[in-house]
């Protein structure tokens, strides 16, 4: 074990929302309704790791995801510890500069990115975003405009959008 990530789970609009960090910022915001579910999902993603539950050191990041999924009024400026691929940090970069109220779908993103034919792996790194709200992988949309899938749930990606105001087909 040669990492320390402190982790916290509390209640949320959308049910139980698991939040992680490391000395270097949030590396994980996972959402479930079973903290059980919750915290498996953070040993798999980060099986080298000494998993520690402290309720207060986080409390404050927490409070402002909680009160952004009540009344979001710009996008949350936290520090980040973002792992993964360079594709897929160059995508959830591109997702971070959707501002709130506003969506994109895959194929706008992957030109965006000069990449015109790379809808489907845009789609496959959001899937594998373990920052959920703070990297908005929720505004990334088909190009018809409905919604298609999202690692927590159609139903959390329908009440994020609902909550920036954004209308969608489902």
């Amino acid at each position: 074990m040669n990492q320390i990530i402190e982790y916290t789970i509390k209640d949320s609009l959308l049910g139980k929302i698991l939040l992680a960090n490391t000395k270097n910022g949030i590396c994980a915001l996972f959402i479930d309704n079973n903290p059980g579910f919750l915290h498996a999902q953070l040993q798999n993603a980060f099986p080298n790791a000494q998993l520690n539950y402290i309720d207060s050191m986080l409390e404050k990041n927490v409070d402002q995801i909680i009160h952004y999924l009540i009344a979001p009024k710009h996008d949350l400026k936290l520090k980040l510890d973002i792992r993964g691929t360079p594709f897929q940090k160059e995508v959830w970069n591109a997702l971070c500069q959707i501002p709130l109220g506003k969506t994109m779908s895959y194929k706008e993103i992957a030109h965006k990115l000069k990449k015109p034919k790379a809808a489907r792996a845009i789609g496959s790194a959001c899937a594998a975003n373990r920052i959920a709200i703070l990297i908005p992988c929720h505004r990334a949309l088909r190009c018809d405009g409905s919604i298609s899938g999202y690692r927590w749930g159609i139903k959390r990606k329908k009440q994020l959008l609902k909550i920036e105001g954004i209308k969608c087909f489902t």
